[in-house]
């Protein structure tokens, strides 16, 4: 089936409240002012391909986009499922964090909360009548209102209405932030010592004999250490990593810009095993920090 007959039976699936909310989905990947012009989902389709997002070779954002609007049984007709849609999203996606959060919280209104919503935001009298919680979304985003970095509104209202819906804001929240050091206290100290990006903490790791003969294998190719050298704890792993170390190597981890941390998702070895599950924690990586550069 060519991909133009396969997006009209698509589109003969879906129904009006699907197509609203594609087009909200696809704020920010396409103008604002093409989608207020749309009339179907085929509109949408048909700009999707016209800017390279949706093509024979690439189609990945079609099942995104009905696996997030919740018409998983459409799913059959690209060839996916549920299940693997939901995997899939864990590690790529075209549709922001953002923009999901804000769907998840439409989806999740009821009509008793949408009330109280009405209520206490501040918007035009004609967003209060016959608008469902969607459409106040969208003219809070177009307005900037919110946005990615600000939802101290949505937050103040959802503290009144419903905590199970602030509970989402804040997972939204903390999966944008980076993991960083405590702030230091008063009576904190900055250490001296500067640690190395390659050093392998002895305190942080717990080794087994298979991670020991590992991790051997690596120190004596990189470092081009003698094989008869002795590795026998993690100790001797930790200054062997240390050793003969120059002062252009080490990176100062006292200061308060620490620049950009390169993290390599190394699966194949040249003399173990191949390390299974190193895509899931690239996966997590990706959900927990959002944008990733990925070489």
């Amino acid at each position: 089936m060519d991909l133009n007959q396969l997006l009209y039976d698509i589109d003969n699936n879906l129904g009006q409240e699907d197509f609203e909310s594609l087009k909200f989905l696809c704020m920010g990947l396409i103008p604002n002012k093409k989608l207020e012009k749309m009339r179907s989902s085929l509109d949408l389709f048909e700009e999707l391909q016209k800017s390279g997002e949706l093509s024979e070779d690439n189609m990945f954002i079609l099942p995104e986009l009905l696996y997030l609007i919740g018409q998983h049984n459409l799913l059959k007709k690209l060839n996916t499922n549920k299940s693997a849609m939901n995997e899939a999203l864990i590690k790529e996606g075209y549709i922001s964090m953002y923009r999901r959060m804000l769907f998840e919280l439409s989806e999740s209104i009821t009509k008793e909360d949408l009330r109280s919503i009405i209520f206490l935001l501040d918007i035009p009298s004609k967003f209060k009548e016959n608008k469902n919680f969607l459409d106040i979304l969208c003219y809070l985003d177009k307005t900037e209102v919110i946005s990615e970095d600000n939802l101290e509104v949505l937050e103040k209202v959802f503290r009144n209405v419903s905590q199970d819906l602030l509970r989402k804001i804040n997972q939204y929240k903390e999966s944008k932030e980076p993991l960083m050091p405590s702030a230091p206290t008063e009576n904190t100290q900055l250490s001296e010592p500067q640690f190395s990006i390659q050093a392998v903490s002895s305190t942080d790791m717990e080794f087994h004999g298979d991670d020991l003969d590992s991790i051997r294998e690596h120190i004596e190719e990189v470092q081009e250490l003698p094989s008869g050298k002795d590795v026998e704890t993690e100790n001797d792993i930790a200054a062997l990593s240390l050793q003969d170390r120059t002062e252009s190597e080490v990176y100062p981890m006292n200061q308060k810009c620490r620049g950009y941390c390169v993290i390599i998702n190394n699966s194949d070895f040249l003399k173990s095993d191949t390390r299974t599950g190193t895509e899931k924690d690239a996966g997590a990586l990706l959900w927990g920090f959002g944008e990733i550069s990925r070489v």
